[in-house]
């Protein structure tokens, strides 16, 4: 985002411009007590008003920072692997005050209707639902930072999709009907961007080789078609926040650590099947959402280290390709110490780094 890009070159300059006027005033008071001349100290004087000046012009610039520009996130993952239910976590941990440093504010009818919806099933114990639409949906809203001195505020639009688009990105034969679509333009202009391989598939593929490499070509093939279409240059697109997610990580819970009061409504011969068919019901079923999980917080350490090795080659890609990247894990239905975990780091690692997060 130009605007943002442009104040924090500014900060440097202001910067650079008050060290060189320190060491001019400190120079001058060596030579002004060396020789005793009084013309030295006018010269001191002068650079404090300098000072001065800049520092209140920096105040200034600091209350009136902001953008009235969208800060565009896109969001890319497959039909089902929990972009909807992403985005509505991430505003139930807001609401919920656990996202300190941010309030944000939705805005638009829509916006406000749908989200509050959304978190009301997923409160119930309903499930979310996918999305529908056939173009796409907006989740508008502002966020304006609470820890700082000075308030800012930016207006967010986290795109939410049909994952049926993001499928396509990979597939050669559709990429030429779906570069003219609203969600390849929103893909390619966006300011930040929100890559989710979901745990859940992960879990259930027998030949885990094949959907570690099939995934991570995906996701490849993704960011490549965009910075082919990129109209900026590449120092400005190295600077967009990229954050690659596993989501679904309560999955890996009921894999690892399965509940018997879970387990017993599916009369399978074995528990391998039964715990596929809880994985199945619970990770991808639009009639079921999961129940609240106490995750054990070494158990989801240990399974994190373990997706960063398996999917190490796409991590390095991204890593060498974007100067902001960053990996989280996520669930929508566990919680560590009454949080959500991966859910409260979104924003922190999306947004530009004027907003100061607690």
């Amino acid at each position: 985002m130009k605007y943002i890009k442009s104040k924090s070159a500014f900060r440097y300059i202001i910067i650079l411009f008050l060290l060189i006027t320190l060491m001019t005033i400190s120079i001058t008071a060596i030579f002004g007590t060396i020789t005793r001349f009084d013309s030295y100290y006018y010269i001191i004087v002068i650079c404090f008003m300098v000072i001065i000046l800049t520092l209140l012009f920096y105040i200034i610039e600091g209350l009136t920072v902001g953008s009235h520009q969208p800060y565009n996130v896109a969001i890319i993952g497959y039909p089902k692997s929990g972009k909807t239910t992403l985005i509505v976590s991430l505003f139930q941990e807001i609401f919920n005050r656990k996202v300190t440093g941010i309030k944000a504010t939705l805005k638009g009818e829509s916006t406000i209707e749908r989200l509050n919806e959304q978190i009301s099933k997923k409160e119930s114990g309903l499930p979310v639902g996918p999305t529908n639409d056939q173009t796409m949906f907006a989740y508008r809203t502002n966020i304006e930072s609470t820890g700082t001195i000075f308030k800012k505020e930016y207006r967010i639009e986290f795109g939410d999709y049909p994952g049926e688009y993001s499928e396509e990105l990979k597939e050669d034969k559709y990429f030429e009907k779906l570069k003219k679509t609203e969600f390849f333009k929103w893909c390619v202009e966006a300011n930040a961007y929100i890559f989710l391989i979901d745990v859940g598939r992960y879990i259930l593929e027998e030949n885990k080789h094949k959907f570690i490499a099939e995934s991570s070509k995906s996701i490849r093939e993704s960011w490549q078609h965009f910075i082919d279409y990129y109209p900026e240059s590449v120092t400005k697109r190295n600077r967009k926040p990229i954050l690659l997610i596993f989501n679904k990580m309560d999955l890996l819970q009921i894999k690892e650590r399965p509940n018997p009061k879970i387990i017993k409504q599916f009369k399978v011969n074995t528990l391998e099947l039964n715990i596929r068919s809880v994985i199945n019901k619970y990770g991808f079923s639009d009639d079921w959402a999961p129940p609240i999980l106490k995750l054990d917080e070494d158990d989801y350490k240990k399974f994190s280290n373990e997706l960063q090795l398996d999917f190490r080659d796409i991590i390095a890609y991204l890593r060498s390709e974007c100067d902001q990247f960053h990996i989280l894990h996520t669930s929508n239905f566990g919680t560590i110490d009454d949080r959500y975990p991966g859910i409260n780091d979104i924003l922190k690692f999306i947004m530009p780094k004027t907003i100061r997060f607690i």
